[in-house]
């Protein structure tokens, strides 16, 4: 879907990358964009955009692609719902 509707976030961190020698972790402690693909959150879950605050931690399968997501504390703002 086209809304033809923009935003601009600041999402300047910090994020800390670690790789592992089967997944990648990023924690983020500050202002931070995650993105997902169609299903990676667990079957037939949505892509999304989020903008955080407060701690969130990413751990990305590098086998299977899944993707473990938690975030606590802080915010979380659904991009795809405000450019809806």
């Amino acid at each position: 879907m086209t809304t033809g509707k923009s935003i601009v976030v600041n999402a300047s961190g910090p994020l800390s990358i670690t790789f592992g020698s089967t997944s990648l972790t990023a924690k983020a402690e500050g202002r931070t964009l995650f993105s997902f693909f169609p299903g990676q959150l667990g079957p037939n879950s949505a892509p999304g955009l989020i903008l955080t605050t407060g701690l969130a931690i990413y751990v990305l399968d590098l086998g299977t692609g899944a993707v473990t997501f938690t975030h606590n504390g802080g915010t979380t703002e659904d991009l795809c719902q405000a450019l809806s």
